[in-house]
């Protein structure tokens, strides 16, 4: 058996440690000449996206043997409408950078594994049928089903524009921005490194008239408001992801969709890093002959079309609405939804569907 996963993401790395685990060394093509993503950047799990899962770091561990550390937990979730603003606390998930830094996700991956990364290479889909029995595809590209397999289920791109930026930040407290006046239907984020350090980053749909780099701006100088400081902008990064359904079929003969490739549906941060390594080790156990890889991922299926009908309600409720939902976590009942065991989200989203 030769196995080729195509992309060093948390996707292929997690598929090439399980495969190792059944005596699988496969053979891991990356185009970039590292691991991960080009900036490092801070992102968040959130609990409440995986209920009844709370600690995926956790979960992961005793489900795949797979240990990693998170940055930092948050302790604390702010939410800040145009009017109004209310702190969530308690245990709520955790933050964690990804990127070239050495206690990034990848690397922490890349670590644990014996098999060889080829940098800088990018074999044609045919290249790779021709030398290897299984292909993992885990090249956090959405749009693989179209080019390699005819099904293209597009919704819209996303333009996630970002900053890495200096200032006075409570390192377990996220906070997030809903704004109509500066994102319409997106929203804006921000995720502390460091009590010194954070990334700062704004998710909007490309179809929208404003320029992302006035947006960018504008939310710069809502959050310098809402902190009551100047912060500093050390490095900028952008990135537009192409949102797709998630693709009907995740593997054709011995080729396995997971991660970005198998569909980006949710412009939510707190979820993808879950999807990532749930795809590629579920994969990877089909490839060892250990489960079938379609009926692993049929509770991720359901939880996805779930969180999605959450996520177009939020679209498209109008400021006020918000401001009231915002001013609503404060009653003790609403909150409670952070600090239940129950999958709240996803019994919404069947209600909305």
């Amino acid at each position: 058996m030769k196995v080729a996963i195509l992309g060093a993401g948390l996707s292929g790395l997690s598929a090439a440690f399980i495969l190792e685990k059944y005596g699988i060394n496969p053979i891991i093509f990356e185009k970039r000449n590292q691991v991960g993503d080009k900036t490092p950047n801070a992102e968040i799990h959130l609990s409440i996206l995986t209920k009844p899962i709370n600690d995926c770091f956790e979960y992961f561990y005793y489900k795949f043997g797979i240990e990693l550390k998170p940055l930092n937990k948050i302790k604390k979730h702010t939410f800040v409408s145009e009017n109004n603003q209310t702190t969530i606390k308690g245990n709520l998930g955790c933050t964690f950078l990804k990127g070239d830094e050495p206690v990034s996700l990848e690397n922490q991956l890349k670590r644990k594994l014996k098999s060889q990364i080829i940098y800088n290479s990018s074999p044609s889909y045919n290249e790779l049928l021709d030398n290897f029995s299984h292909i993992v595809l885990a090249t956090g590209e959405s749009g693989v089903p179209a080019k390699m397999f005819g099904y293209y289920d597009s919704l819209f791109s996303l333009n996630m524009i970002g900053a890495n930026v200096r200032g006075n930040f409570t390192k377990d407290n996220i906070i997030a921005w809903r704004d109509k006046n500066i994102f319409s239907k997106g929203y804006g984020l921000l995720t502390p490194i460091s009590n010194t350090k954070a990334s700062l980053m704004a998710f909007v749909p490309d179809y929208l008239e404003n320029d992302p780099r006035t947006i960018l701006e504008m939310f710069y100088y809502k959050v310098c408001n809402t902190l009551g400081q100047s912060i500093e902008i050390e490095e900028k990064f952008d990135e537009i992801r192409e949102l797709t359904n998630l693709s009907p079929f995740s593997k054709v003969d011995n080729t396995y969709l997971v991660g970005n490739c198998l569909g980006t549906t949710l412009p939510i941060p707190g979820f993808d890093i879950f999807k990532a390594i749930l795809t590629g080790a579920f994969s990877a156990y089909d490839i060892a002959n250990k489960a079938d890889y379609e009926k692993s991922l049929q509770p991720l299926r359901k939880k996805v079309i779930n969180l999605n009908n959450m996520k177009k309600t939020m679209e498209n409720i109008r400021d006020d609405q918000f401001d009231m939902l915002v001013s609503a976590l404060k009653l003790a009942p609403v909150r409670s939804i952070f600090h239940t065991k129950k999958d709240i989200l996803s019994i919404a989203g069947q209600l909305m569907d």
